[in-house]
């Protein structure tokens, strides 16, 4: 019972299989207690593992150890042993944005508002209202010895993503974003000029890249592709390896890059992107029953 949640982040197809098998009306339990998780706002995650490093909570949050996250849900919020919180999001309703800036208000509203006793205990705000919070109910699950088999096998899947996973955090203290926007650069467009060049130092070539773009200005609005390889970027990068120019140069072209990257950042946000264009093109193609179009599949290919 304990391990069910891993059928969240195991195979979609299995998982929709087990359901209709395990957690449908024939197995009035099982159903009961999936919808009272299903119809929660969020689920919350009381780690008993605490994570000594950045990386070590990055893990946690991203998988935890495969069967402590329901992975269908909007969102888990996970509070470790040393009170130190985060989220584990699951993308389809909604793009990072509009979570970090759900996460940056109550971090926000906590800073603001929250009051502790010496003992660290939160105290009552003035003006307040205290609500009784009910007490923990656990939830019934009954399942047959073939479907316990079935869990324990997407266990083992889960826990070999979770192992094929690379993930490393490395805090950069030597300098922030400040810097960055005196010396008159976006900050985004920094970092992924240093990405860029991080990457064509190690495998000595460039390669398409994508970064997000909200489209939030529009109703219903969620992504563009930008676009951070371009030839600005490029001639910075092999300038940077070629070592043969003045900084005052390097520098001319980094920011030349940085400011063609802004630009093609402003055009996707503003609707002036392509690849969703061309992406709803080769829907529609596909839907009516059409070829597509050698030049959508090749520009769809890169």
């Amino acid at each position: 019972e304990a391990a069910i949640a891993a059928l969240t982040g195991g195979d979609r197809t299995e998982w929709a299989d087990m359901r209709e098998q395990f957690f449908g009306p024939q197995t009035p339990e099982n159903k009961a207690s999936l919808d009272i998780i299903e119809q929660s706002l969020t689920i919350l995650c009381l780690d008993d593992k605490p994570a000594e490093t950045h990386t070590e909570r990055a893990r946690a949050l991203i998988h935890g150890d495969g069967t402590n996250r329901w992975f269908d849900k909007s969102f888990n919020a996970v509070v470790f042993p040393d009170a130190k919180a985060g989220i584990n999001v699951e993308h389809s309703f909604a793009d990072a944005p509009v979570v970090a800036h759900m996460w940056e208000w109550v971090c926000f509203a906590e800073w603001k508002w929250a009051e502790y006793d010496p003992d660290g205990k939160v105290c009552q705000a003035s003006g307040s209202v205290v609500r009784a919070i009910p007490p923990p109910q656990k939830l019934n699950w009954y399942l047959p010895p073939n479907a316990v088999d079935r869990v324990y096998s997407t266990i083992e899947k889960v826990k070999q993503d979770i192992n094929n996973t690379d993930l490393f955090v490395y805090p950069h203290t030597a300098f922030g974003k400040g810097l960055v926007k005196k010396l008159g650069m976006s900050p985004d467009g920094f970092l992924q000029m240093a990405l860029q060049l991080a990457y064509y130092k190690n495998a000595g070539k460039h390669c398409l890249t994508y970064e997000s773009a909200s489209t939030r200005f529009f109703r219903n609005g969620r992504t563009e592709t930008i676009r951070t390889l371009s030839e600005q970027s490029a001639e910075f990068c092999r300038a940077f390896q070629d070592n043969k120019l003045e900084k005052k140069e390097l520098q001319k072209l980094l920011k030349d890059a940085v400011k063609a990257h802004n630009l093609r950042t402003k055009m996707a946000m503003s609707g002036q992107g392509i690849d969703r264009h061309l992406f709803g093109l080769y829907v529609i193609s596909v839907g009516l029953g059409m070829q597509p179009p050698p030049f959508l599949s090749n520009a769809l290919g890169r």
